[in-house]
């Protein structure tokens, strides 16, 4: 692995995971623990899972990562969007290997038209930076949205799990947000 000067000045390594169970939403998605189970019929609505703008500052640079792997059914694509990113900034990287062939378009969709349609084990890494005014954006939201944007009629169930949010363009093993461990600790007394 090679890096220039720049690269290596410009690191920023945040550490911190910033997404809270309590900050996640979502249609169609279950919770245990950590993990997030999404599950498509063909006559339900798409399943998603997002974070809100208040997680994020203005003008900063973060990374996303999370694990996910298809249960059942068909995933062509696993993408989602947000207006709160600068699309020009958008890096995408599964399994270590950075994406070429992105979904990125006027309503700022991200993600791969290659979802590896197989039931291993996939890491997703995807370093942003964000707009000058977060609270000001239309969408203020941050999705996860299987077979985004031509959704198809096909069923899947799709989990992902070690999701996190933090500062900085280099990402780090995920660990729970301090506030869920404080939660837990609080609950065991």
């Amino acid at each position: 692995l090679r890096v220039t000067r720049e690269e290596f000045e410009n690191l920023q390594i945040g550490g911190r995971n910033l997404l809270t169970q309590s900050s996640v939403s979502g249609y169609g998605a279950t919770v245990n623990g950590y993990v997030y189970t999404l599950t498509k019929t063909p006559s339900s609505g798409n399943p998603y899972v997002r974070i809100p703008h208040t997680l994020f500052e203005n003008d900063t640079e973060y990374v996303i990562t999370f694990k996910a792997r298809k249960i059942s059914g068909n995933v062509y694509r696993l993408a989602g969007h947000s207006t709160l990113i600068r699309q020009e900034t958008v890096r995408l990287f599964i399994d270590g290997i950075e994406q070429t062939h992105k979904l990125i378009n006027g309503w700022s969709s991200v993600g791969t038209a290659n979802f590896p349609d197989d039931n291993e084990v996939h890491r997703y890494e995807i370093r942003f930076k964000t707009v000058s005014d977060v609270a000001s954006v239309d969408t203020p939201y941050w999705y996860i949205q299987p077979n985004r944007p031509q959704y198809d009629s096909d069923s899947f169930v799709l989990e992902i799990w070690d999701w996190k949010l933090e500062k900085g363009n280099k990402a780090t093993d995920w660990t729970p947000a301090p506030e869920d461990v404080d939660e837990r600790i609080d609950g065991a007394i």
